[in-house]
């Protein structure tokens, strides 16, 4: 009787230990990986990662002689370890870049060069120049090459307006001009042997005198002088007489005028006319001088542009209403 107890325990055991579950997971499978570091160090990046205990390591070494991690771990441990390795493997600077930047102002204004220096040092970038060619290399980080660019870009149109007025003075200096002055009046004598009739611009400047209060008048004198262009200043002198019945004409005009971009040529203007009645003045006593009977004198500021008319005064001169007009012209 007791054996057949103690055989039927043993059967009992057996049969609970076949039944029941087995609570042993098998681990996962390890293997080894060795991860490089581009930036930190792997003494620093191996103590930092050990710290943050990651599951299923099982060893984890810095190697100094290829500055890496040796890993000993299973698949899911070594990617959170390559996951914490990509925040910590960093270089702690901005990112860098070089720029290449076609300059025509450095190209046309070489000493210009300075200018760029002092950006750099300004904006801690790497310069280099090649003026013959008209390029700036520019290292540094992303967001300072950038700034240094847009600073680039501001002298860069300082330096088209600075270099249109350059052109503009040299082109104005090769080209001859000359100043047109007009004597007009509605004075009735007429001088038959010098007739002068206005071209259809002229007209128009007539016309808008007569709706200013000023009509009937027709060109009186006539007078050309050059107008010579050096360093960016225009000089003019332009002086003549002429008799026209019983009335002489006498007028003198000068002008100190500068050259700039806006305006080929603008400055002040002056001139000075005179008027006399031959039959009043007392030549044979004065040694033929014509003494004046009238005068008038005007001093403005004024822009001209090539070809256009520019009135200058209205007033009355000798009894009757006058008016001077200005033209600048091409050539003599």
């Amino acid at each position: 009787m007791r054996t057949c107890f103690i055989l039927f325990l043993l059967l009992f055991s057996s049969v609970v230990r076949a039944q029941a579950p087995d609570d042993k997971t098998p681990p996962k499978e390890s293997r080894l990986e060795v991860i490089p570091l581009k930036y930190v160090d792997s003494s620093t990046v191996a103590n930092v990662v050990a710290s943050l205990g990651v599951t299923g390591a099982i060893r984890m070494s810095p190697d100094p002689r290829t500055n890496s991690i040796i890993v000993l771990a299973d698949e899911d441990a070594i990617k959170k370890i390559k996951d914490y390795i990509k925040v910590l493997d960093v270089s702690g600077k901005e990112e860098e870049m070089t720029l290449l930047y076609p300059s025509e102002f450095l190209r046309y204004n070489k000493q210009d060069g300075d200018i760029v220096k002092q950006i750099s040092n300004t904006t801690e970038v790497q310069v280099a120049l090649d003026s013959d060619l008209g390029i700036i290399m520019i290292q540094g980080s992303k967001d300072k090459v950038e700034r240094t660019v847009e600073i680039l870009e501001r002298i860069e149109k300082m330096s088209e307006v600075k270099n249109a007025e350059s052109r503009k003075a040299e082109e104005l200096q090769s080209v001859e001009r000359a100043v047109r002055v007009f004597w007009l009046s509605n004075d009735p004598t007429q001088d038959s042997r010098n007739p002068m009739q206005p071209d259809a611009a002229l007209q128009k400047s007539i016309d808008k005198l007569a709706e200013l209060g000023f009509p009937g008048m027709t060109i009186k004198m006539q007078l050309l002088g050059r107008c010579d262009i050096n360093q960016g200043k225009a000089q003019s002198r332009v002086e003549g007489s002429i008799a026209s019945g019983n009335t002489h004409r006498t007028l003198n005009s000068q002008s100190i005028l500068s050259v700039t971009s806006g305006s080929p040529i603008n400055g002040k203007f002056r001139l000075e006319a005179e008027v006399s009645d031959v039959r009043s003045s007392s030549a044979s006593a004065r040694g033929g001088e014509v003494v004046p009977t009238d005068r008038a004198s005007v001093e403005v500021d004024i822009n001209l542009e090539p070809n256009k008319y520019y009135i200058l005064s209205a007033s009355p001169i000798g009894g009757f209403q006058t008016a001077f007009v200005v033209q600048l012209i091409d050539g003599l």
